[in-house]
């Protein structure tokens, strides 16, 4: 039993196309430098916003959704309006089963990049289990 049952009821061929589609962004991610170089700001001597995106990203592809959730929560306490932790805390969140929280990274995402397609699909999937 890991985070993948607590997913909302989805045709298997679906699950695996969302599945493939969140690691296919963090690899695009981490070769075209698509986290927000803004996100490199430091705080503190603590880690950067970007950094604990990465680790995030990291957790999430060895299927820690949990942790990869903690980590873009962090990310975000330490850069606000840095979008791309909001689309993956979004994405954990739902793979944990956690739609209403994932609706609201989503729109967050919607809110601060209104042009990024792929976050409105993603963001209609969860109100559709949202109910």
């Amino acid at each position: 039993s890991g985070a993948a049952d607590n997913l909302p009821r989805t045709p298997r061929s679906q699950e695996h196309a969302m599945r493939r589609s969140f690691f296919l962004f963090a690899a695009t991610a981490s070769v075209i430098g698509l986290i927000d170089t803004v996100g490199m700001r430091q705080v503190h001597g603590q880690e950067t916003a970007g950094e604990m995106l990465r680790r995030a990203a990291e957790f999430a592809e060895q299927g820690q959704s949990r942790q990869a959730a903690e980590a873009a929560t962090q990310a975000i306490e330490l850069q606000p309006d840095l979008a791309d932790a909001y689309y993956l805390r979004g994405r954990e969140h739902f793979r944990l089963g956690e739609v209403e929280k994932s609706v609201a990274d989503f729109e967050k995402l919607v809110q601060l990049r209104p042009r990024r397609a792929a976050s409105l699909w993603e963001l209609g999937i969860s109100y559709y289990y949202a109910g």
